[in-house]
């Protein structure tokens, strides 16, 4: 994870502390504390930019890290019909009853002890998919659930107990993403080379009783076993038609398609459309609905313009130069959540949005603009992951920060519909490796 905050005060004089713990960071601005932050979350310092005159609001008072704080993550969240709320990350406990990694809450943040796990997933989740009869899908880098052998991939019951009708392969490597097809087929994505035994770079298809589906394939290339090559986005357009997206190379004859492409429903390469250029890697695809494409990641140029970490493509899959964002987020933008009216919800590890504080999460009117009216004032002190918008306009929050608004939030919080949190909602998620 980056953390780049751009400073620029008014004083004549600043003085920057750095106090340098093996597991803390602490930033002292004229002799006050004003945030700290794991050192596993700090790849880069900071450097100095134009910050607008006519944002005044404090920053929060700081909350030390734990070491469980610094660990807990939810990558996840699913909102189930009657409006309680599926999590999955990496977590041990929730309420202080043991919880691995997947959880089902309340609608005010408690643990819902009706959906019971057992022993859970023997490491991260990554993603739910939740089918229309109500069993579940979860992914990630496990190798076991309740003790069960489940390579990366598990189905469960609607009370959290394992579906035994539901075998999956043998995957090597990390899942990351999954999508239901209306057929009932299951997309994964990830960093992953072999399924039961074959070569399937980055994507795959299961079968609805979770064996492999031979006959997909996208054939991306495989050339080196410790590749980093990956998929990361996933996205079905209404016509079947599959939009991929992460750090890969598609290239048929003449034609390259570098980290974003468009599948046929059997998984091979759409060549009706024109390669599109991403000078880096994509995290997350979203479809508007106008079937307008939204992504994000972690480029700063699509074709020959400059869009850093997120843009907008047309039906077509030229970039949609109505969508103006620039300057745009500062960092990475890891999820992207399209509006029914048009705007765009983003989280991810920036800063500033625009050139306008914004720290991790933000909402973007129909333009790419900054909607001024969702501002949480700086007030996480970490990583958002996923945004989940709720029905009743307020919107959850995964990923891995230790407080908002100066109250401890390992992971998890809701915001109400003008960002700010919402003190109702409390999760007591944490992660322990006892």
């Amino acid at each position: 994870m980056q953390r780049n905050p751009h400073f620029k005060h008014d004083l004549k004089r600043i003085v920057f502390a750095f106090l340098l713990f093996s597991s803390v960071i602490a930033v002292i601005l004229g002799g006050n504390l004003v945030w700290t932050v794991a050192s596993l979350m700090v790849q880069e310092f900071f450097r100095v930019a134009d910050r607008p005159r006519t944002w005044h609001t404090p920053l929060p008072t700081p909350i030390p890290p734990t070491a469980a704080s610094v660990a807990t993550r939810v990558n996840e969240m699913r909102q189930l019909a009657d409006g309680k709320i599926l999590v999955a990350g990496q977590f041990t406990h929730v309420d202080d009853i043991p919880r691995n990694h997947i959880a089902r809450l309340n609608n005010d943040g408690s643990l819902d002890p009706s959906f019971d796990p057992g022993t859970g997933a023997d490491a991260m989740v990554e993603d739910i998919v939740v089918q229309p009869d109500g069993k579940i899908i979860i992914v990630g880098e496990f190798a076991s659930f309740n003790n069960q052998a489940r390579s990366r991939v598990a189905r469960l019951e609607a009370d959290g107990t394992l579906d035994a009708s539901f075998v999956p392969p043998e995957i090597e490597g990390r899942v990351w993403e999954a999508l239901l097809q209306p057929d009932g087929k299951l997309l994964i994505a990830g960093r992953f080379v072999h399924v039961d035994g074959q070569i399937r770079m980055g994507i795959a298809r299961l079968h609805p009783d979770g064996s492999f589906d031979e006959r997909f394939n996208a054939h991306i290339a495989h050339t080196d076993p410790h590749s980093n090559n990956f998929v990361a986005g996933l996205a079905i357009q209404p016509d079947g038609k599959i939009l991929i997206g992460g750090r890969f190379d598609l290239s048929i004859e003449n034609q390259a398609f570098v980290h974003f492409a468009r599948l046929n429903p059997d998984g091979s390469l759409d060549r009706s459309a024109e390669p599109i250029y991403f000078g880096d890697t994509l995290r997350e695809i979203a479809l508007q609905p106008d079937g307008k494409i939204l992504v994000s990641g972690r480029f700063h140029q699509v074709n020959d313009h400059r869009r850093s970490y997120v843009a907008r493509l047309n039906h077509d899959l030229s970039l949609d130069l109505s969508f103006q964002p620039n300057p745009g987020p500062d960092q990475v933008v890891v999820s992207i959540v399209a509006l029914p009216d048009g705007k765009v919800l983003i989280g991810g590890e920036f800063t500033q949005v625009n050139q306008q504080p914004q720290r991790s999460v933000a909402r973007l009117l129909a333009d790419g603009q900054l909607d001024y009216s969702f501002h949480p004032f700086y007030n996480i002190d970490g990583a958002v992951y996923y945004v989940l918008p709720l029905d009743d306009g307020h919107s959850l929050i995964g990923g891995l920060f230790n407080s908002i608004e100066s109250h401890r939030s390992l992971g998890l919080a809701r915001l109400q519909s003008d960002a700010q949190a919402d003190p109702t909602f409390r999760a007591n998620i944490v992660y322990t490796s006892e």
